[in-house]
């Protein structure tokens, strides 16, 4: 479908209610049906898995991606994720069901708009809604879907367990109507109702389509609450009794599974394993993983004076081979790290009688791992890769004495710290995360596999960030997602990769380095408190997604050497209200200040060669646009949805103009095309519902579809001769309840044959042709034999493209006086001939040519008279009138039916004005500015000089 079809499908068909006097009698219509689905099967038993573990694992809280939307889109999110934890967990009012219903205010705070909230002049017009009015307020209200259920996805996976992505969710239910305002004596329209979401349940634990089967969760939900109920019974305890409390009742509850470690039996790292501690069911035992995570899930679950566990893994031994092996670290308040071993201090294992719980090693360190003696023999812990990865050295650094209140503690310790860099390190003290050092900081991951940031477990304590001088390089999501309100980068600083301070959400604000030459791309994106930054004067590029969705980020400077600015790099800088582009700028991306809300006006520079698609989409405060420069083209919806753009100034050197460029710029009243335009795209002026006059340029040769539909006060439109494409529906109609109308008093001016006449013959739109003629003339009248005459032509302005002389017919009255072709006249015979020449069979001009006869009537010399009706009647072709003859009375030479040449002499001093009566073509020879060519001149004869 084209794009007109789009909007007709999601809005207009939104707002079709018919205008009458009273609101009341314009029909509510429902909401369009919006609907989204990822397309990816994915495993749902996995998913469950992975939410029952979390039941137990007490894992820190993803940062929120969702967080990060806005509006509407905000609000969806934010219902849909509080409802998706109930129905996961089993608790939900509904039994699982996952149609939710919202009250319509709930999602859309605002739902009373009026005209001048949706920048338009009226909501209603003749009777209907305004389509300017519904476009808008799709503009403004609509919810992107897709963007909500990754963010769903992102947020709570483990939730969604039971969610079918292939099917996917739909949104709608609520109606749409207009209000009238007595206060502004206008309409507005009115959201009303519930909003209604469906959500599509997949097979493995669907009892309907919309209905999930939860008594899995429920089971699992049982086994946390027992668990919760043992944090519960030992609240009172100090932290080192509350501790032993939780091994002691960990063990009571449950055995080692030997199988399922001989490989008879689950496998390692089932995790249903935590499930099986506290589903109080002597049948079903656990392996590391589920001591050691049921203790994690007890202490997170617990509130300590000063204790903090985290779960490790790696590899343990005793007298044979080192195998798989998982533990806890609790940190006491002492600042000391201690073993937790509890799978190994269950009856009958190594530690049963002491030696793994809270004690000091007997030898070690963190590289090479740890030895602890107890009754049954030494025990040795070598950390994992992936948990020294997570962890900090000073983290997994062990004690070497056995835990005692008494212990004085270590005192001046950072939070956490490590290396982050060949030759860097880091430090978290008091809120203040410090990298120190030489050399460029690591590169790191945010999801999935990778290494993420050594801080990241600290990010939501993380409050400024500063960096000192020796770093040169910030890697790649370095800092993504860090809460710090503030940022310090060195002067040493040359480079910054893509993402380093994505979704900081807390920055206020940045001042890069004037040394940093080097921008990854998105590397503050999201960052929405981010109110000021300053850019290096030494950077020549604007990267792609810099600043997107910063949307508290105000006026910028971009520095002078700055030559590109990339795709999306100002994306949703809702509070940048002017932005000064650098002088040499080349380059524009697509939608580089795309969804900037407050900005107003623009002037891009000579330098300018690119405009990118979306480059300025919805940017509804813009006002005016200058482009200075020879740009070549205008991209695809570059200032769509520019509600209250009055003016544009668009270059010579200007030759396409890209499809939806300006579509629903309502404020547009008057464009000036310039003459090297060559093509307008698909929907270019679409909704310019303002545009009055516009004059297209003869270099004009396509008109997209629906070019100008919707523009009601364009009433007349004069098509160049060279233009041979015109779309559908592009000009002369407008748009009312989405179909298409046409205007009224409009008219089409064009040339005959050409597409103009076409469109508006196959429109049945009114067309006026502009005249077609031409003179023709001779470089001479009077011929005699073995002379030529040349045709020389006159073309009015009607002419779509001038016909060549071979092109030319020719016809003459007498072919034995005279006979063309090729634009030359030749004699053949005296006497006169009317020589007419056709540029087509209906358009025509002629000329007469007079052939001089080799023995003309010479009247005698000596006469002085020749008195009235003396010759009259004679069959002759040429009459001479000697020298001396004076006068020449009435109707002299009437009647001389074949007389086409007079030659009158310079001594003529009068001449009845009837002298010639009943003659017609007749060529007067005489002198100039003598009384034979005033009397030929005043009675209409042609005259040639003698």
């Amino acid at each position: 479908m084209f794009k007109r079809w789009l909007y007709m499908m999601l809005i207009l068909l939104l707002l079709t209610g018919g205008g009458a006097a009273m609101a009341a009698q314009i029909a509510d219509v429902p909401a369009p049906l919006l609907t989204t689905a990822s397309g990816e099967k994915g495993d749902p038993l996995a998913l469950f898995e992975r939410y029952a573990d979390g039941l137990f694992t007490g894992r820190r809280a993803r940062k929120a991606t969702g967080l990060r939307l806005s509006g509407p889109s905000r609000n969806v999110y934010t219902r849909l994720k509080s409802a998706i934890g109930q129905v996961a967990a089993g608790t939900d009012e509904n039994e699982g069901s996952t149609e939710f219903t919202f009250p319509v205010e709930e999602i859309y705070p605002k739902t009373v708009w009026t005209a001048e909230d949706l920048g338009v002049d009226q909501v209603v017009i003749d009777g209907a809604i305004s389509d300017l009015a519904t476009n808008s307020l799709f503009q403004i209200t609509n919810v992107d879907l897709s963007v909500v259920m990754e963010a769903l996805l992102s947020d709570c996976p483990y939730e969604l367990y039971w969610y079918d992505k292939v099917a996917g969710m739909d949104m709608g239910g609520y109606r749409i109507s207009t209000v009238w305002q007595e206060d502004k004596g206008a309409y507005a329209l009115l959201m009303k109702g519930n909003v209604v979401f469906h959500m599509n349940v997949c097979e493995a634990f669907r009892l309907d389509t919309y209905q999930v089967d939860t008594s899995w969760a429920q089971t699992a939900d049982s086994a946390a609450a027992r668990a919760r109920g043992i944090v519960d019974a030992h609240a009172a305890e100090d932290d080192r009794t509350k501790l032993t409390s939780y091994k002691d009742e960990i063990c009571a509850l449950v055995s080692y599974n030997r199988q399922a470690v001989e490989g008879d039996g689950l496998p390692y790292g089932n995790p249903w394993q935590l499930i099986w501690v506290f589903d109080d069911d002597e049948e079903t035992n656990v392996v590391c993983e589920g001591y050691s995570k049921a203790f994690q899930y007890l202490c997170d679950e617990s509130t300590f004076s000063s204790a903090d566990c985290y779960t490790v893994s790696g590899k343990m031994a005793t007298s044979g081979q080192p195998g798989n092996h998982m533990w806890n670290i609790v940190t006491m308040d002492d600042h000391r790290n201690y073993l937790v071993d509890i799978t190994n201090s269950d009856a009958g294992a190594y530690g049963a009688g002491g030696g793994l719980f809270l004690n000091g090693y007997a030898s070690g360190d963190v590289d090479a791992g740890y030895v602890y003696a107890t009754s049954s023999g030494n025990v040795s812990y070598t950390y994992g890769d992936r948990t020294k990865s997570l962890y900090s050295a000073q983290e997994l650094t062990l004690s070497d004495v056995d835990y005692a209140p008494e212990l004085t503690p270590i005192e001046d310790l950072p939070t956490a710290s490590g290396k982050c860099g060949d030759d860097a390190v880091w430090a978290l003290r008091d809120g203040t995360l410090s990298v120190t050092g030489t050399g460029a900081v690591y590169e790191y991951t945010v999801l999935g596999g990778g290494t993420p940031a050594p801080w990241a477990a600290w990010y939501d304590e993380i409050t400024a960030i500063t960096i000192d001088e020796g770093i040169t390089a910030i890697g790649a999501r370095a800092f993504y997602g860090a809460d710090a309100a503030s940022v310090e980068l060195p002067q040493s600083l040359e480079r910054i990769d893509q993402m380093a301070f994505a979704y900081c959400t807390a920055l206020e604000a940045v001042v890069i380095p004037d040394g940093v030459t080097t921008l990854g791309a998105r590397v503050f994106m999201g960052d929405d408190a981010l109110a000021e930054a300053v850019l290096p004067s030494a950077l020549t590029a604007v990267p792609e997604g810099l600043f997107y969705n910063c949307t508290e980020l105000g006026d910028i400077v971009i520095p002078e050497m700055v030559a590109s600015i990339g795709a999306n790099a100002f994306y949703g800088c809702r509070s940048m209200a002017q932005v000064t582009v650098p002088q040499q700028i080349e380059r524009i991306e697509a939608a580089a200040f795309a969804e900037c809300q407050s900005l107003r006006t623009v002037t891009l520079p000579q330098s300018l060669t690119w405009l990118g698609a979306r480059a300025f989409i919805h940017d509804y405060a813009l006002e005016s646009v200058t482009l200075e420069g020879a740009i070549p083209s205008i991209g695809v919806s570059a200032f769509e949805g520019c509600a209250r753009l009055a003016a544009v100034t668009l270059p010579e050197g200007l030759s396409s103009i890209g499809a939806s460029a300006f579509f629903g710029c309502g404020a547009l009243a008057s464009i000036a095309f310039p003459g090297t335009l060559e093509s307008i795209g698909l929907s270019a002026f679409e909704g310019c519902a303002s545009l009055e006059g516009i004059a297209l340029p003869e270099g004009l040769t396509s008109i997209g579809a629906w070019a100008f539909l919707g523009c009601p006060r364009i009433k007349s439109v004069d098509i160049p001769a060279g233009l041979s494409t015109i779309g559908n529906e592009a000009l002369g109609f407008t748009e009312q309840s989405g179909d298409p109308e046409k205007i009224t008093g409009f008219m089409l001016y064009g040339y005959l044959g050409t597409a103009a006449e076409d469109y508006a013959e196959n429109n049945n739109l009114p067309f006026t042709a502009h005249d077609r003629s031409f003179e023709a003339r001779l470089d001479r009248r009077l011929l005699s034999q073995g002379d030529t005459a040349v045709f020389t032509f006159s073309w009015s302005a009607g002419w779509p493209s001038l016909p060549s002389v071979d092109a030319l017919t020719y016809e003459t009255s007498d072919a034995g006086v005279a006979t063309a072709g090729g634009g030359v006249v030749t004699p053949v015979g005296a006497g006169g001939a009317r020589i007419t020449v056709y540029a087509d069979q209906d358009i025509s001009a002629s000329v007469f040519v007079a052939v001089r006869d080799v023995a003309p009537l010479c009247i005698p010399s000596g006469v002085q008279e020749i008195e009235e009706e003396a010759f009259m009647g004679l069959f002759v072709t040429e009459i001479v009138v000697p020298e001396g003859v004076r006068i020449i009375g009435a109707r002299a030479f009437a009647d001389c039916a074949r007389l086409c040449v007079l030659e009158l002499p310079d001594s003529l001093e009068t001449i009845a004005d009837d002298a010639l009566d009943g003659a017609h073509d007749v060529v007067v020879v005489a002198a100039e500015g003598s009384a034979g060519q005033l009397w030929a001149a005043r009675n209409g004869f042609m005259w040639e000089e003698g």
